[in-house]
Protein backbone atom coordinates (compact mmCIF):
# COMPACT_ATOMS: atom_id res chain seq x y z
CA UNK A 1 0.00 0.00 0.00
CA UNK A 2 1.52 3.49 -1.14
CA UNK A 3 0.32 4.77 2.60
CA UNK A 4 0.86 1.91 4.63
CA UNK A 5 -1.47 -1.03 6.19
CA UNK A 6 -2.12 1.32 9.86
CA UNK A 7 -3.18 4.55 7.67
CA UNK A 8 -5.21 2.56 5.52
CA UNK A 9 -6.83 0.87 8.46
CA UNK A 10 -7.87 4.36 10.10
CA UNK A 11 -9.34 5.44 6.47
CA UNK A 12 -11.29 2.40 6.94
CA UNK A 13 -12.82 3.18 10.14
CA UNK A 14 -13.44 6.62 9.75
CA UNK A 15 -15.60 5.64 6.49
CA UNK A 16 -17.40 2.96 8.47
CA UNK A 17 -16.06 0.17 6.14
CA UNK A 18 -15.85 -3.04 8.58
CA UNK A 19 -14.60 -5.14 5.67
CA UNK A 20 -10.65 -5.51 5.90
CA UNK A 21 -10.61 -8.07 3.19
CA UNK A 22 -12.64 -7.36 -0.09
CA UNK A 23 -13.62 -10.52 -2.29
CA UNK A 24 -13.57 -9.79 -6.24
CA UNK A 25 -17.02 -11.93 -6.37
CA UNK A 26 -18.72 -10.53 -3.58
CA UNK A 27 -21.26 -7.06 -4.17
CA UNK A 28 -20.45 -3.95 -2.28
CA UNK A 29 -22.53 -1.01 -1.92
CA UNK A 30 -21.75 2.16 -4.39
CA UNK A 31 -21.53 4.23 -1.72
CA UNK A 32 -18.70 2.83 -0.40
CA UNK A 33 -15.75 4.09 -2.75
CA UNK A 34 -17.27 7.45 -2.34
CA UNK A 35 -16.89 7.04 1.13
CA UNK A 36 -13.31 5.58 1.19
CA UNK A 37 -12.37 8.81 -1.18
CA UNK A 38 -13.98 11.14 1.31
CA UNK A 39 -12.04 9.35 3.82
CA UNK A 40 -8.27 9.83 2.19
CA UNK A 41 -9.39 13.31 1.12
CA UNK A 42 -10.06 14.46 5.24
CA UNK A 43 -7.41 12.05 6.35
CA UNK A 44 -4.66 12.76 4.04
CA UNK A 45 -5.31 16.29 3.94
CA UNK A 46 -3.28 15.87 0.09
CA UNK A 47 -6.22 16.30 -2.34
CA UNK A 48 -9.85 16.30 -2.48
CA UNK A 49 -12.30 13.68 -2.77
CA UNK A 50 -12.19 13.43 -6.70
CA UNK A 51 -8.44 13.23 -6.67
CA UNK A 52 -8.81 10.06 -4.76
CA UNK A 53 -11.27 8.25 -7.13
CA UNK A 54 -8.82 9.20 -9.88
CA UNK A 55 -6.09 7.42 -8.51
CA UNK A 56 -8.30 4.34 -7.29
CA UNK A 57 -9.36 4.25 -10.90
CA UNK A 58 -5.13 3.92 -11.50
CA UNK A 59 -5.18 1.00 -8.58
CA UNK A 60 -7.82 -1.09 -10.23
CA UNK A 61 -6.35 -1.17 -13.57
CA UNK A 62 -3.03 -2.06 -11.12
CA UNK A 63 -5.11 -4.60 -9.88
CA UNK A 64 -6.40 -5.86 -13.30
CA UNK A 65 -2.62 -6.50 -14.65
CA UNK A 66 -1.68 -8.15 -11.42
CA UNK A 67 -4.13 -10.89 -11.75
CA UNK A 68 -3.73 -11.27 -15.97
CA UNK A 69 -6.80 -9.20 -16.79
CA UNK A 70 -4.37 -7.03 -18.85
CA UNK A 71 -3.88 -9.77 -21.52
CA UNK A 72 -7.02 -9.65 -22.72
CA UNK A 73 -7.09 -5.72 -22.12
CA UNK A 74 -4.00 -5.17 -24.60
CA UNK A 75 -5.69 -7.33 -27.60
CA UNK A 76 -8.57 -5.40 -27.41
CA UNK A 77 -8.13 -2.47 -29.69
CA UNK A 78 -4.56 -1.35 -31.50
CA UNK A 79 -4.96 1.85 -30.93
CA UNK A 80 -6.55 3.64 -27.94
CA UNK A 81 -9.60 4.98 -29.98
CA UNK A 82 -10.73 1.46 -30.77
CA UNK A 83 -10.01 -0.52 -27.10
CA UNK A 84 -12.46 2.47 -26.06
CA UNK A 85 -15.12 1.67 -29.21
CA UNK A 86 -14.65 -1.95 -28.17
CA UNK A 87 -15.47 -1.54 -24.48
CA UNK A 88 -19.55 -2.21 -24.57
CA UNK A 89 -18.45 -5.46 -26.36
CA UNK A 90 -15.60 -6.74 -23.41
CA UNK A 91 -17.91 -5.62 -20.86
CA UNK A 92 -20.46 -7.99 -22.12
CA UNK A 93 -18.33 -10.74 -22.50
CA UNK A 94 -17.21 -10.53 -18.84
CA UNK A 95 -20.89 -10.34 -17.78
CA UNK A 96 -20.71 -14.16 -17.66
CA UNK A 97 -18.19 -14.36 -14.98
CA UNK A 98 -19.57 -10.98 -12.98
CA UNK A 99 -23.53 -11.51 -14.01
CA UNK A 100 -24.54 -9.02 -11.31
CA UNK A 101 -22.12 -6.61 -12.23
CA UNK A 102 -23.75 -3.13 -13.95
CA UNK A 103 -21.54 -2.03 -16.52
CA UNK A 104 -21.05 0.93 -18.15
CA UNK A 105 -21.88 2.28 -21.50
CA UNK A 106 -18.82 3.62 -23.44
CA UNK A 107 -19.19 5.50 -26.86
CA UNK A 108 -16.92 7.56 -29.23
CA UNK A 109 -19.08 10.34 -30.76
CA UNK A 110 -16.30 11.98 -32.11
CA UNK A 111 -12.76 11.66 -32.99
CA UNK A 112 -10.21 13.46 -34.64
CA UNK A 113 -6.40 13.49 -34.86
CA UNK A 114 -5.90 15.00 -31.42
CA UNK A 115 -8.28 13.00 -29.19
CA UNK A 116 -11.71 11.87 -29.15
CA UNK A 117 -15.17 12.72 -27.41
CA UNK A 118 -16.41 9.86 -25.31
CA UNK A 119 -19.95 9.55 -24.19
CA UNK A 120 -20.23 7.45 -20.28
CA UNK A 121 -23.70 6.10 -19.66
CA UNK A 122 -23.81 4.46 -16.29
CA UNK A 123 -27.04 3.82 -13.38
CA UNK A 124 -24.17 4.03 -10.36
CA UNK A 125 -23.51 7.74 -10.06
CA UNK A 126 -20.47 9.70 -8.73
CA UNK A 127 -17.61 7.49 -10.89
CA UNK A 128 -16.72 9.72 -13.71
CA UNK A 129 -13.31 10.76 -12.01
CA UNK A 130 -12.72 6.67 -11.11
CA UNK A 131 -13.13 6.00 -14.65
CA UNK A 132 -10.71 9.32 -15.95
CA UNK A 133 -8.28 7.42 -13.38
CA UNK A 134 -8.80 4.20 -15.27
CA UNK A 135 -8.54 5.94 -18.64
CA UNK A 136 -5.42 7.85 -17.46
CA UNK A 137 -3.89 4.21 -16.03
CA UNK A 138 -4.59 2.45 -19.66
CA UNK A 139 -3.57 4.64 -21.53
CA UNK A 140 -0.17 4.86 -19.94
CA UNK A 141 0.53 1.23 -19.50
CA UNK A 142 -0.88 -0.36 -22.90
CA UNK A 143 -0.26 2.22 -25.48
CA UNK A 144 2.47 4.50 -23.35
CA UNK A 145 0.46 7.86 -24.51
CA UNK A 146 0.04 10.85 -22.46
CA UNK A 147 -3.66 11.66 -21.78
CA UNK A 148 -5.42 14.59 -20.61
CA UNK A 149 -9.00 14.40 -19.66
CA UNK A 150 -11.69 17.02 -19.29
CA UNK A 151 -15.62 16.44 -18.45
CA UNK A 152 -17.40 19.12 -20.89
CA UNK A 153 -20.65 17.79 -19.31
CA UNK A 154 -22.72 16.02 -16.99
CA UNK A 155 -26.60 15.22 -16.91
CA UNK A 156 -28.57 12.40 -15.24
CA UNK A 157 -31.86 11.10 -16.91
CA UNK A 158 -33.78 8.31 -15.82
CA UNK A 159 -31.94 7.42 -13.01
CA UNK A 160 -28.99 7.19 -15.52
CA UNK A 161 -25.92 9.35 -15.44
CA UNK A 162 -24.85 10.71 -18.26
CA UNK A 163 -20.91 12.56 -18.80
CA UNK A 164 -19.51 13.67 -21.86
CA UNK A 165 -15.26 13.43 -21.87
CA UNK A 166 -12.91 15.40 -24.13
CA UNK A 167 -10.08 13.15 -24.31
CA UNK A 168 -7.21 14.56 -25.66
CA UNK A 169 -4.07 12.69 -26.75
CA UNK A 170 -2.45 11.42 -30.15
CA UNK A 171 -4.96 9.83 -32.70
CA UNK A 172 -3.32 10.67 -35.54
CA UNK A 173 -2.99 6.15 -36.21
CA UNK A 174 -6.53 5.45 -35.71
CA UNK A 175 -7.29 8.57 -37.91
CA UNK A 176 -5.25 7.15 -40.93
CA UNK A 177 -6.38 3.65 -40.39
CA UNK A 178 -9.82 5.22 -41.17
CA UNK A 179 -9.00 7.43 -43.59
CA UNK A 180 -7.64 4.41 -45.63
CA UNK A 181 -10.64 2.02 -44.89
CA UNK A 182 -13.28 4.95 -45.98
CA UNK A 183 -10.93 4.78 -49.61
CA UNK A 184 -11.09 1.61 -49.71
CA UNK A 185 -15.13 1.67 -50.20
CA UNK A 186 -13.90 4.44 -53.42
CA UNK A 187 -14.28 2.17 -55.85
CA UNK A 188 -16.42 1.87 -59.03
CA UNK A 189 -20.37 0.61 -57.53
CA UNK A 190 -21.43 -2.97 -58.24
CA UNK A 191 -23.71 -3.28 -60.90
CA UNK A 192 -27.23 -3.09 -59.67
CA UNK A 193 -28.09 -5.83 -61.94
CA UNK A 194 -26.04 -8.81 -60.47
CA UNK A 195 -25.53 -7.23 -56.45
CA UNK A 196 -28.92 -5.58 -55.04
CA UNK A 197 -30.73 -6.25 -52.02
CA UNK A 198 -32.19 -9.69 -52.55
CA UNK A 199 -28.48 -10.73 -53.08
CA UNK A 200 -27.63 -9.13 -49.67
CA UNK A 201 -30.90 -11.17 -48.25
CA UNK A 202 -29.51 -14.64 -49.15
CA UNK A 203 -26.48 -14.19 -47.10
CA UNK A 204 -28.25 -12.90 -44.05
CA UNK A 205 -31.54 -14.22 -44.10
CA UNK A 206 -32.46 -13.41 -41.08
CA UNK A 207 -31.23 -9.65 -41.93
CA UNK A 208 -33.70 -6.34 -41.99
CA UNK A 209 -33.75 -2.86 -43.52
CA UNK A 210 -35.36 0.32 -41.16
CA UNK A 211 -36.14 3.43 -42.03
CA UNK A 212 -35.83 6.67 -40.32
CA UNK A 213 -38.78 5.83 -37.81
CA UNK A 214 -37.20 2.34 -37.20
CA UNK A 215 -39.89 0.69 -38.71
CA UNK A 216 -38.98 -2.80 -40.40
CA UNK A 217 -39.00 -1.55 -44.44
CA UNK A 218 -37.77 -5.41 -45.78
CA UNK A 219 -36.79 -8.18 -44.27
CA UNK A 220 -34.85 -11.44 -45.35
CA UNK A 221 -37.01 -14.62 -46.29
CA UNK A 222 -36.51 -16.62 -43.25
CA UNK A 223 -37.08 -14.12 -40.73
CA UNK A 224 -40.46 -13.54 -42.43
CA UNK A 225 -41.13 -17.20 -42.69
CA UNK A 226 -40.89 -17.77 -38.48
CA UNK A 227 -42.30 -14.14 -37.78
CA UNK A 228 -44.56 -13.73 -40.54
CA UNK A 229 -45.31 -10.37 -42.62
CA UNK A 230 -46.76 -8.28 -39.83
CA UNK A 231 -43.83 -7.23 -39.32
CA UNK A 232 -43.35 -5.35 -42.15
CA UNK A 233 -44.05 -1.87 -42.20
CA UNK A 234 -44.14 -2.12 -37.84
CA UNK A 235 -42.25 -0.33 -35.61
CA UNK A 236 -39.32 -2.51 -34.75
CA UNK A 237 -39.55 -2.03 -30.78
CA UNK A 238 -42.96 -3.57 -31.50
CA UNK A 239 -41.75 -6.94 -32.54
CA UNK A 240 -38.54 -7.29 -30.42
CA UNK A 241 -37.00 -7.10 -27.20
CA UNK A 242 -33.22 -5.41 -27.10
CA UNK A 243 -31.12 -7.09 -24.63
CA UNK A 244 -28.28 -5.80 -25.90
CA UNK A 245 -27.35 -2.89 -25.71
CA UNK A 246 -28.94 -0.89 -22.56
CA UNK A 247 -30.49 1.94 -24.34
CA UNK A 248 -33.82 3.64 -25.75
CA UNK A 249 -34.57 2.84 -29.26
CA UNK A 250 -33.78 5.86 -31.59
CA UNK A 251 -32.17 7.03 -35.05
CA UNK A 252 -29.37 8.84 -32.93
CA UNK A 253 -28.58 5.57 -30.48
CA UNK A 254 -28.45 3.22 -33.45
CA UNK A 255 -26.19 6.33 -35.60
CA UNK A 256 -23.91 5.97 -32.17
CA UNK A 257 -23.57 2.03 -31.33
CA UNK A 258 -23.14 0.89 -34.64
CA UNK A 259 -19.62 -0.58 -32.93
CA UNK A 260 -21.55 -2.41 -30.56
CA UNK A 261 -22.69 -5.93 -31.29
CA UNK A 262 -26.71 -6.14 -30.94
CA UNK A 263 -28.89 -9.09 -29.52
CA UNK A 264 -32.78 -8.53 -29.53
CA UNK A 265 -35.69 -11.06 -28.84
CA UNK A 266 -38.81 -11.99 -30.68
CA UNK A 267 -42.01 -10.72 -28.50
CA UNK A 268 -43.64 -13.74 -30.44
CA UNK A 269 -42.57 -17.07 -32.40
CA UNK A 270 -45.61 -18.76 -34.08
CA UNK A 271 -46.71 -22.25 -33.15
CA UNK A 272 -44.70 -25.02 -34.60
CA UNK A 273 -46.99 -28.41 -34.64
CA UNK A 274 -45.18 -30.91 -32.63
CA UNK A 275 -44.51 -33.35 -35.56
CA UNK A 276 -42.25 -30.78 -36.61
CA UNK A 277 -40.12 -30.72 -33.31
CA UNK A 278 -37.05 -34.07 -32.88
CA UNK A 279 -38.66 -34.44 -29.52
CA UNK A 280 -41.21 -36.75 -31.48
CA UNK A 281 -37.87 -39.03 -31.77
CA UNK A 282 -37.81 -39.62 -27.72
CA UNK A 283 -41.76 -40.73 -27.79
CA UNK A 284 -40.71 -43.73 -30.31
CA UNK A 285 -38.96 -46.25 -28.64
CA UNK A 286 -35.90 -46.91 -30.34
CA UNK A 287 -35.18 -50.76 -31.88
CA UNK A 288 -33.47 -53.69 -30.38
CA UNK A 289 -29.76 -53.23 -31.38
CA UNK A 290 -30.10 -49.67 -32.59
CA UNK A 291 -28.08 -46.99 -31.75
CA UNK A 292 -29.50 -43.77 -30.33
CA UNK A 293 -29.14 -40.45 -32.36
CA UNK A 294 -27.06 -38.11 -30.09
CA UNK A 295 -29.32 -35.10 -30.54
CA UNK A 296 -32.51 -37.47 -28.74
CA UNK A 297 -30.94 -36.30 -25.14
CA UNK A 298 -31.19 -32.76 -25.83
CA UNK A 299 -33.63 -30.41 -24.57
CA UNK A 300 -34.99 -27.20 -25.77
CA UNK A 301 -33.97 -24.12 -23.55
CA UNK A 302 -37.30 -22.88 -25.22
CA UNK A 303 -39.41 -23.21 -21.83
CA UNK A 304 -38.52 -19.92 -20.12
CA UNK A 305 -37.76 -18.20 -23.49
CA UNK A 306 -39.98 -18.55 -26.62
CA UNK A 307 -38.68 -15.71 -28.39
CA UNK A 308 -36.12 -16.09 -31.66
CA UNK A 309 -32.98 -14.65 -30.48
CA UNK A 310 -30.82 -12.69 -33.00
CA UNK A 311 -27.46 -11.69 -32.49
CA UNK A 312 -25.55 -9.25 -35.10
CA UNK A 313 -24.62 -5.53 -36.07
CA UNK A 314 -26.29 -2.12 -37.06
CA UNK A 315 -25.52 -0.57 -40.04
CA UNK A 316 -26.07 3.46 -41.40
CA UNK A 317 -26.27 3.92 -44.61
CA UNK A 318 -26.59 7.39 -44.46
CA UNK A 319 -27.37 8.39 -48.21
CA UNK A 320 -30.14 6.37 -48.69
CA UNK A 321 -31.24 7.22 -44.41
CA UNK A 322 -31.55 3.23 -43.83
CA UNK A 323 -30.39 0.91 -40.86
CA UNK A 324 -29.53 -2.32 -41.77
CA UNK A 325 -29.36 -5.18 -39.04
CA UNK A 326 -27.35 -8.24 -40.36
CA UNK A 327 -27.57 -10.86 -37.77
CA UNK A 328 -27.90 -14.73 -37.43
CA UNK A 329 -30.27 -16.88 -35.00
CA UNK A 330 -28.61 -18.38 -32.05
CA UNK A 331 -29.78 -22.14 -31.48
CA UNK A 332 -28.01 -24.22 -29.23
CA UNK A 333 -29.35 -27.53 -30.80
CA UNK A 334 -31.08 -29.16 -33.24
CA UNK A 335 -34.52 -29.68 -31.29
CA UNK A 336 -34.37 -26.27 -30.32
CA UNK A 337 -33.91 -25.19 -33.93
CA UNK A 338 -36.66 -27.61 -35.11
CA UNK A 339 -39.30 -26.07 -32.49
CA UNK A 340 -38.39 -22.61 -34.30
CA UNK A 341 -39.38 -25.01 -37.55
CA UNK A 342 -36.32 -24.36 -39.16
CA UNK A 343 -33.69 -26.61 -41.17
CA UNK A 344 -29.86 -26.63 -41.10
CA UNK A 345 -30.28 -25.18 -45.00
CA UNK A 346 -32.06 -22.56 -43.49
CA UNK A 347 -28.81 -21.17 -41.92
CA UNK A 348 -26.32 -19.46 -43.33
CA UNK A 349 -23.32 -21.19 -44.48
CA UNK A 350 -20.53 -18.06 -43.77
CA UNK A 351 -21.25 -17.77 -40.05
CA UNK A 352 -20.94 -20.50 -37.30
CA UNK A 353 -25.03 -20.89 -36.59
CA UNK A 354 -24.67 -24.43 -38.51
CA UNK A 355 -21.69 -25.50 -36.22
CA UNK A 356 -23.27 -23.99 -33.04
CA UNK A 357 -26.64 -26.03 -34.15
CA UNK A 358 -24.48 -29.34 -34.69
CA UNK A 359 -22.54 -28.81 -31.43
CA UNK A 360 -24.88 -28.35 -29.41
CA UNK A 361 -23.36 -24.99 -27.58
CA UNK A 362 -25.14 -23.74 -24.96
CA UNK A 363 -24.51 -20.23 -26.00
CA UNK A 364 -24.36 -17.71 -23.72
CA UNK A 365 -26.57 -14.82 -24.73
CA UNK A 366 -29.49 -17.58 -24.28
CA UNK A 367 -28.19 -18.55 -20.75
CA UNK A 368 -27.81 -15.01 -19.74
CA UNK A 369 -31.42 -14.44 -20.33
CA UNK A 370 -32.70 -17.12 -18.39
CA UNK A 371 -30.75 -16.04 -16.02
CA UNK A 372 -32.29 -12.56 -15.75
CA UNK A 373 -35.84 -13.72 -15.50
CA UNK A 374 -34.29 -16.26 -12.89
CA UNK A 375 -32.98 -13.16 -11.03
CA UNK A 376 -36.48 -11.86 -11.90
CA UNK A 377 -38.63 -14.57 -10.65
CA UNK A 378 -36.22 -14.59 -7.22
CA UNK A 379 -37.44 -10.82 -6.59
CA UNK A 380 -41.20 -11.53 -7.19
CA UNK A 381 -40.66 -14.52 -4.77
CA UNK A 382 -38.58 -12.56 -2.42
CA UNK A 383 -41.34 -9.77 -2.49
CA UNK A 384 -44.37 -12.29 -1.95
CA UNK A 385 -42.28 -13.41 1.14
CA UNK A 386 -42.03 -10.45 2.18
CA UNK A 387 -45.78 -9.39 1.90
CA UNK A 388 -46.85 -12.98 3.90
CA UNK A 389 -44.35 -12.02 6.68
CA UNK A 390 -46.12 -8.92 6.24
CA UNK A 391 -49.80 -10.35 6.76
CA UNK A 392 -48.71 -12.62 9.45
CA UNK A 393 -47.13 -10.43 11.79
CA UNK A 394 -50.54 -8.19 11.29
CA UNK A 395 -52.43 -11.31 11.91
CA UNK A 396 -50.49 -11.32 15.23
CA UNK A 397 -51.69 -7.98 15.90
CA UNK A 398 -55.03 -9.03 16.11
CA UNK A 399 -54.64 -11.69 17.88
CA UNK A 400 -52.84 -10.48 20.49
CA UNK A 401 -55.61 -7.12 20.65
CA UNK A 402 -58.06 -9.79 21.45
CA UNK A 403 -56.23 -12.39 23.43
CA UNK A 404 -53.51 -11.56 26.33
CA UNK A 405 -50.07 -12.06 24.85
CA UNK A 406 -49.11 -15.20 27.13
CA UNK A 407 -52.53 -16.88 26.29
CA UNK A 408 -51.69 -16.17 22.66
CA UNK A 409 -47.96 -17.49 22.10
CA UNK A 410 -49.29 -20.99 23.93
CA UNK A 411 -51.89 -21.36 21.37
CA UNK A 412 -49.62 -20.34 18.35
CA UNK A 413 -47.65 -23.09 19.76
CA UNK A 414 -50.52 -25.58 19.38
CA UNK A 415 -51.37 -26.27 22.96
CA UNK A 416 -54.10 -27.46 24.45
CA UNK A 417 -56.44 -24.16 24.74
CA UNK A 418 -57.81 -25.56 28.55
CA UNK A 419 -53.72 -25.51 29.47
CA UNK A 420 -53.67 -21.98 29.26
CA UNK A 421 -57.09 -21.32 31.94
CA UNK A 422 -55.96 -20.24 34.97
CA UNK A 423 -57.62 -19.62 38.63
CA UNK A 424 -57.35 -16.38 40.98
CA UNK A 425 -59.07 -15.66 44.17
CA UNK A 426 -59.05 -12.13 43.17
CA UNK A 427 -59.73 -10.21 40.58
CA UNK A 428 -60.31 -6.58 39.42
CA UNK A 429 -62.78 -5.57 36.83
CA UNK A 430 -63.33 -1.87 35.20
CA UNK A 431 -66.16 -0.91 33.36
CA UNK A 432 -65.49 2.38 31.43
CA UNK A 433 -68.08 3.88 28.76
CA UNK A 434 -67.26 6.46 27.02
CA UNK A 435 -69.52 9.30 25.27
CA UNK A 436 -68.73 10.72 22.09
CA UNK A 437 -72.26 11.98 21.00
CA UNK A 438 -71.63 15.70 21.76
CA UNK A 439 -68.09 15.63 20.08
CA UNK A 440 -69.39 14.05 17.33
CA UNK A 441 -71.65 16.38 16.32
CA UNK A 442 -69.76 18.27 14.73
CA UNK A 443 -67.44 15.86 12.59
CA UNK A 444 -68.06 14.31 10.01
CA UNK A 445 -68.30 10.25 9.71
CA UNK A 446 -64.48 9.81 8.76
CA UNK A 447 -63.14 12.43 11.84
CA UNK A 448 -65.57 10.49 14.13
CA UNK A 449 -64.33 6.64 13.54
CA UNK A 450 -60.94 8.80 13.63
CA UNK A 451 -61.21 9.15 16.90
CA UNK A 452 -62.81 6.66 18.04
CA UNK A 453 -60.04 3.91 16.63
CA UNK A 454 -57.41 6.76 18.37
CA UNK A 455 -58.92 6.04 21.39
CA UNK A 456 -58.88 2.14 20.90
CA UNK A 457 -55.31 2.23 20.30
CA UNK A 458 -54.67 4.72 23.53
CA UNK A 459 -56.71 2.02 25.62
CA UNK A 460 -54.39 -0.96 23.89
CA UNK A 461 -51.43 0.92 24.70
CA UNK A 462 -52.12 1.03 28.09
CA UNK A 463 -53.29 -2.70 28.80
CA UNK A 464 -49.87 -3.56 26.77
CA UNK A 465 -48.79 -1.13 29.50
CA UNK A 466 -49.64 -2.58 32.52
CA UNK A 467 -50.17 -6.17 31.25
CA UNK A 468 -53.87 -6.75 31.30
CA UNK A 469 -56.49 -8.27 29.94
CA UNK A 470 -59.28 -5.62 28.13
Amino acid sequence: MEYGEVMWDRIREHAGCRVTDFNTHQIYSDNLVLQLATSCSELLENGDANDYLRFFGRCFVRFCSHYQYDKMLRVTGRHFCQFLREMDNLHAQMRFGFPKMKSPSMVISEYDCNGAVLQYRSSRTGLSHYLMGQLLQIANDFFELPLNVEILKEEGEDNTQCTTFRLDFDNRGFVEDMIQRNAGFNREPLPTDTFGIGTLFNQFPFGMVLGPELRVNMAGEKILMILGKDILGSLFIDNFIIQRPHIQLSWETVSMFQNVVWEVESRKLPAVPKSNSLIAIEETPPRRGSSQAPWTSERSSLNSSRGLLLKGQMYILKDLKLALFLCMPLLNNLVEMREMGLFLNDLSMHDLSREMVLAGWQHCSRLQIMYNRAEEYSSRLEDAHQRHEEAKARGDDLLYSMLPRQVADVLRQGNDPYATCQTFEEVTVFFAEVKLAAECEGMSAMDAMKTINELYQLLDKVTDQYSVFK
